[in-house]
């Protein structure tokens, strides 16, 4: 076996004795020793020989050891070094320690102080060392795979613009990528998407915005590509360094989410960048409190953790139901923001349901295809308001039929009195797809034999002359129609 260099120590002082007596007592030591009387010799010697460590005098002719120490040390980032003095001068002292010196001895000193001041310093280099090229490597870690999600999100981006409304099962596809590199977690992100629709909806956010945080909250972690393995699947406690290398994901899905045109990815970029703040402003990275934290990262920080809390992690087992809920309730004011909390103790059954992996919704989804923007806001308005789940509306046939494969409603409302031809034509396709949606016709053609021949498998029909409320009570039987296989499709009115 090969044994290690010995480390190479410069010794530099103008007195020829004291330099002679350093020197034999560090080499006795099993280190390396080149000397030099003053600063030019010590520059030169530094340019030829790689040295670790330098022990240097203050009082020197010339220049001050100090004015050496600023020199060298601003030129040569891998060395160490330690200021001998005849001076015990606390001023000097600091002023050598703001240099990055290791050590400050006073004369006289003995031989054991030098060896421990010494082996000291030179494992100080060494980890500062390690710790830069921790640093750099993890630098170039995040870059590159910054850069490949980035490449994966322009080519996603090129196909949403080719499939028009693909835009949920792009970002649920890309939240995906987290997962696989921390595997405990399961289904965590699609849970944490679903606990946070039903938080802000209990908040009353808009609806549409309520959608938007379903669609951007898997997203939070997303961060966690740019972790190593090492941390990210170790068993056990992180140590304080680890912890702050975690805590950096924040920051990095920060870094690749940030600056897209796309509302879903602009929403997870904050969502990623402020899940981890605290409502009293202890948490990170940016140490935020109370509404300077965004309103869609309040709500996922609970829903995080209450789902992390019901759920095995490599660290520890999961906790029960009871104990997550008392747990969420402790960290209301500091952790978490009370109304967040409030909505969570009142919504707990529903939350409880999804991350126990019960269906998060039994709302009816709907999907309204309608030419007339008034009348199409109308029956969106009017759905809503009896608890269903819009879950796209349309101007065309041509625009609606994407959302059918991307958004899969129970229920796709067509209207049949505008460009009658293409509203036909999509009801036979959709009517025949063994996957599809159920339809209701919603039309004001209400004579005998006055609706497109045909549209003999529609589910139902409801009138426009109708109230809200029928077209509501059309769309539920509709909805409950699909779930019972012994129901064939045909007309029913509605209205």
């Amino acid at each position: 076996m090969i044994e290690p260099a010995p480390e190479t120590v410069l010794v530099v002082d103008d007195e020829e004795l004291m330099r002679r007596l350093l020197a034999l007592q560090l080499e006795q030591a099993g280190y390396h020793c080149i000397t030099a009387s003053g600063g030019a010799q010590a520059r030169e010697l530094l340019t030829e020989t790689s040295c670790s460590l330098m022990l240097c005098d203050l009082h020197m002719p010339g220049e001050t050891g100090l004015d050496l120490l600023a020199d060298v040390l601003a030129h040569h980032r891998d060395l160490a070094a330690i200021v001998v003095s005849g001076v015990d001068d606390t001023r000097t002292a600091d002023a050598a320690a703001s240099l990055g010196v290791s050590g400050y001895m006073v004369k006289p000193f003995g031989e054991k102080q030098l060896l421990i001041n010494v082996a000291n310093a030179l494992r100080e280099r060494a980890l500062r060392i390690e710790n830069r090229t921790y640093r750099e490597r993890l630098e170039v870690l995040v870059d590159e795979r910054t850069a490949a999600l980035n490449e994966a999100l322009h080519h996603l981006g090129r196909m949403a613009e080719e499939l028009n409304d693909s835009r949920e099962e792009t970002i649920r596809r890309l939240s995906i990528a987290g997962e696989y590199r921390d595997e405990d977690t399961g289904n965590h992100v699609e849970r944490v998407s679903w606990l946070s629709n039903v938080l802000a909806r209990g908040l009353h956010l808009p609806s549409d915005r309520c959608d938007l945080l379903r669609l951007a909250s898997p997203l939070h972690d997303i961060g966690k590509v740019g972790i190593p393995d090492a941390i990210l699947r170790k068993a056990g406690a992180l140590d304080v360094q680890e912890r702050a290398v975690m805590e950096t994901h924040a920051e990095i899905g920060y870094r690749i989410l940030y600056g897209s045109e796309s509302p879903v990815l602009d929403l997870a970029a904050t969502v990623a960048w402020t899940h981890h703040e605290r409502f009293d402003g202890t948490g990170y990275p940016r140490g935020l409190s109370g509404s300077d934290i965004l309103i869609e990262g309040r709500i996922v920080a609970v829903a995080d953790v209450f789902d992390a809390l019901t759920h095995d992690r490599v660290y520890r087992r999961r906790f029960s139901r009871d104990r997550a809920v008392e747990m969420i309730l402790a960290g209301s004011g500091a952790h978490f923001d009370p109304a967040v909390v409030r909505v969570f103790l009142d919504s707990i059954d529903e939350l409880s349901a999804i991350v126990e992996g019960v269906a998060p919704s039994t709302r009816t989804r709907v999907l309204i295809v309608e030419e007339d923007e008034r009348l199409r806001e109308h029956i969106e308005s009017a759905l809503r308001a009896d608890d269903c789940e819009i879950v796209g509306t349309a101007a065309t046939a041509a625009h609606a039929f994407p959302l059918i494969h991307t958004r899969r409603p129970d229920v796709a409302v067509i209207d049949l009195d505008g460009s009658t031809a293409a509203g036909v034509e999509l009801t036979r396709r959709l009517a025949l797809e063994p996957t599809g949606p159920r339809i209701l016709i919603y039309t004001s053609l209400e004579e005998p034999g006055s609706l497109p021949s045909g549209l003999e498998l529609v589910a139902g029909v409801a009138f426009k002359r109708g109230s809200a409320s029928e077209l509501s009570t059309a769309v539920r039987e509709v909805a409950a129609a699909k779930g019972d296989s012994s129901s064939s499709r045909r007309p029913a009115s509605g209205g």
